[in-house]
């Protein structure tokens, strides 16, 4: 697991040594999700009491948890979307991934953030601009003070794409930098696609960091569900906030 420390914000990268499998996992209660070991390691280092998750569907759709009993109570399935933001200290919220792209946008100025799981279908709808229009509407964040982490996922060099999802891409911006082709294949660059979109819409580059972005097809310390052949395990990305007081 990967810690990255950006006070009051703890960010935790996991892998396939304290992955979860898919939905099975979203749908435990809180006192279960508390019991497994991934989560088992973060409230060593964090004051963390609820954990939220939402059931993901490769959309541009999140929610604002608000309150502590929302919290407690948000059931993934339910709530199909695939981002989640907060304020609230001690809330940890997750997505799950086996070669999508998790990303934590955080904004140190009103101490909002942001964790978003976005695949390819939820990159093209621009999944990771909804979610910070989201803390702009709701919190006041100012783009050119986000923080974006990129986790783990499927690189330009593995994550080879059909005919059909190349034609979804001529509206979008950027193609020509994010889909290579190779002895005739296409292959496409989720995270570079995101970075982009960011940097659109006014994110400093030099705030969006991608040290953590290894491959899930290259490196097997990370589940893939391309590598290993549609497996429903996932890793976990997750943040929380710490105390402030």
């Amino acid at each position: 697991m990967i810690c990255v420390n950006k006070p009051p914000l703890m960010i935790f990268f996991g892998d396939k040594n304290l992955s979860v499998k898919g939905n099975g996992f979203i749908s435990l209660s809180q006192p279960q999700m508390f019991a497994t070991p991934f989560f088992k390691d973060v409230q060593k280092n964090t004051q963390g009491d609820a954990v939220v998750f939402a059931h993901q569907i490769h959309s541009n759709r999140g929610y604002v948890i608000s309150s502590r009993e929302q919290a407690c109570l948000f059931s993934p399935i339910k709530q199909p979307g695939d981002f989640l933001v907060t304020t609230m200290p001690g809330v940890i919220l997750g997505v799950l991934t086996a070669d999508c792209l998790p990303v934590i946008l955080y904004d140190p100025e009103y101490e909002a953030f942001a964790v978003v799981h976005a695949g390819s279908k939820g990159t093209l709808q621009g999944v990771v601009r909804e979610a910070l229009g989201v803390l702009c509407m709701q919190y006041g964040t100012r783009p050119e003070q986000v923080q974006a982490f990129f986790g783990p996922s499927a690189c330009v060099n593995c994550y080879e794409v059909q005919q059909d999802f190349v034609d979804q891409l001529q509206d979008v911006h950027y193609t020509e930098k994010t889909l290579e082709v190779r002895d005739g294949k296409f292959f496409f660059n989720v995270p570079l696609l995101n970075y982009l979109q960011l940097v659109d819409v006014g994110v400093n580059p030099i705030h969006i960091s991608r040290e953590h972005n290894l491959c899930t097809i290259e490196d097997r310390l990370y589940c893939s569900y391309r590598r290993e052949q549609e497996s429903p395990q996932r890793q976990i990305t997750c943040a929380v906030l710490g105390d402030r007081y």
